[in-house]
């Protein structure tokens, strides 16, 4: 089976079904005649920019959007409510566990940011870890700035 026509057939069903797993994106390339892998299928949902939204069905996957990452405050309570951000600390790192495929999209609007006190972003599928500059201060600010937007 060719890499585009799988793609276009992945969109379909996300676009038109429930999808909740890679399980069942497996099952419905099957129901139409083709046998696919699951490894298969997760290196396209990353190349498809594919996300995991919270909807009253439960967990779905989605196309994430193409659009400038949130940085005004309003935008970042938004995206981190609508992520579930849950913060912790240790010494100079701040973590921020999101709901699963929300970590790309809160690490791009923290990347944006430039703040000069971190370091380094880095994501996965569900969680941010902000590298910060060593010193105390920093991290406490950083850290302030973080539960503000989240309690707010």
């Amino acid at each position: 089976m060719k890499k585009q026509l799988r793609q276009q057939l992945i969109m379909q069903a996300i676009q038109t079904g429930t999808i909740q797993s890679q399980a069942d994106l497996v099952n419905a390339l099957a129901e139409q005649g083709y046998q696919v892998t699951q490894a298969t299928i997760s290196r396209d949902i990353n190349e498809l920019n594919l996300i995991k939204v919270a909807t009253s069905q439960g967990l779905v996957y989605q196309v994430a959007q193409r659009q400038q990452p949130a940085t005004t405050d309003q935008a970042l309570r938004d995206l981190f409510q609508n992520a579930h951000v849950q913060l912790g600390q240790q010494d100079n790192l701040i973590s921020l566990q999101t709901a699963p495929g929300s970590g790309p999209m809160v690490a791009a609007a923290l990347k944006q940011l430039r703040w000069p006190e971190v370091f380094m972003v880095m994501d996965n599928d569900d969680g941010v870890l902000l590298i910060l500059k060593s010193d105390s201060a920093v991290t406490t600010k950083i850290w302030e700035r973080l539960v503000q937007l989240i309690q707010n």
